[in-house]
């Protein structure tokens, strides 16, 4: 699977050319059922984000939706934060208002501690759909290709499969951090008239315990820009093919298939 970019037309309307995420992946998971297929590639290696729900869509498809452990996200609340969301002033923690100046979990506040999905309700067609049925899981081996383009929703996608034991990652160092700040707010600066940002929530990965790590490190470390670049896939079909004891095919500095692969598609979205 090729993973160039999140975005379909739910997520991006303004292009209406591209297909439906929630689609294309129910539609791969049937072919890699009817076809016996054991092993799972994504390839995230261009990919520098996009729309995050859909990364969701794809892992409802690997781990069971329910059981996952999903991103956290502390927020340090202010005037500056109320002028752009002035919801946080009807916000509530144990019943009392959000202090100014003071860091919250955003999953401790009463509104989203109440929160539950009814997994045997109806999705809503015209929202992303997710798989909620766990005998449709794919149970064979994945791997995420991961690089150092590999941003934003691309490095929470890596994440997530990480911190929940799904697959492994190959490939090079994340060039995104697993936890990183966002969400940004605008203000005016008083003397200059410059206007400036300031990010105000603290994207957390499920495992806690590694918040300070600085980079997603991959299980098995591919150099993917050198004189073969089809050396990422060598390794995985040498370890995950039907005949494990291929040959590896002779090296080449013909990159002539990244213009089918990768600059025509994306010219042409």
């Amino acid at each position: 699977m090729q993973f160039n970019q999140f975005a379909d037309r739910l997520t991006h309307p303004q292009y209406p050319q591209l297909a439906r995420f929630d689609e294309f992946t129910h539609d791969m998971m049937v072919e890699i059922n009817e076809k016996g297929i054991k092993t799972l590639v994504v390839d995230l290696q261009y990919n520098s984000g996009g729309n995050s729900m859909l990364g969701d869509v794809l892992l409802s498809w690997l781990y069971p939706h329910k059981d996952t452990k999903q991103y956290g996200a502390d927020v340090r609340v202010s005037e500056l934060l109320c002028a752009h969301y002035p919801q946080y002033r009807e916000y509530t923690i144990d019943g009392n208002p959000l202090e100014m100046g003071k860091i919250y979990d955003c999953m401790s506040f009463d509104h989203n501690k109440e929160y539950k999905i009814d997994y045997s309700a109806p999705q809503d067609p015209a929202k992303c759909v997710f798989n909620f049925d766990n005998d449709k899981i794919f149970k064979g081996n994945v791997i995420f290709i991961q690089g150092k383009d590999s941003f934003s929703s691309a490095t929470l996608l890596l994440t997530l499969a990480r911190d929940n034991g799904i697959g492994i990652i190959v490939g090079e160092t994340s060039g995104g951090r697993p936890s990183h700040y966002g969400d940004i707010l605008y203000c005016t600066l008083p003397n200059t008239g410059t206007i400036a940002t300031v990010s105000h929530k603290h994207f957390v990965r499920p495992n806690r315990e590694q918040v300070a790590d600085e980079y997603l490190v991959p299980d098995v470390v591919i150099d993917l820009n050198n004189p073969d670049k089809d050396l990422v896939w060598e390794w995985i079909i040498n370890n995950y093919g039907a005949n494990r004891n291929a040959q590896t095919r002779q090296r080449s500095d013909d990159d002539s298939y990244l213009w089918d692969t990768i600059y025509r598609p994306s010219m042409d979205n």
